[in-house]
């Protein structure tokens, strides 16, 4: 049997497919990192130590996973512990995105708070796709 074949008949395919984009969502998080230094520089006119602040501003909802788990786990969304996280923090990041991807923005700190909330809604689907693959190792003996 083929390895997407035994994947599939293992784990769910939403599962999956959830799995996959939210990774490929955190993978590109290093390339806004590397667009962020270069916006910040060529647009914003920011010294080398301005710059890395908001980077490491940018960066802090990282360091913050644990609250997020804890929420998930404790606050259902109209009786979803899981899913419904995962649609409310992708809406908001995407939203987001588009703004700040097609608005110029004058204020640095209007646009670090926008892409701080974008960080942190991609770090809320990190934790709650992790648990999700918790729930679904469980299932395989």
């Amino acid at each position: 049997m083929c390895f997407c074949k035994r994947l599939c008949h293992k784990y769910d395919r939403c599962f999956i497919w959830v799995y996959g984009i939210q990774y490929a969502n955190g993978g590109l998080k290093f390339l806004m990192i590397l667009a962020l230094q270069d916006f910040f520089k060529n647009y914003y006119k920011l010294s080398p130590s301005e710059s890395q602040f908001y980077i490491t501003l940018v960066w802090l909802p990282w360091s913050l996973k644990f609250i997020f788990g804890i929420t998930a786990d404790s606050i259902p969304i109209f009786g979803s512990r899981k899913k419904n996280w995962i649609i409310l923090w992708g809406a908001i990041q995407t939203v987001l995105l588009a703004i700040t991807a097609t608005v110029y923005i004058e204020s640095i700190q209007v646009f670090v708070a926008l892409i701080l909330i974008v960080q942190v809604a991609g770090c809320f689907m990190d934790v709650i796709v992790d648990s999700l693959m918790v729930m679904q190792a469980r299932r395989d003996p």
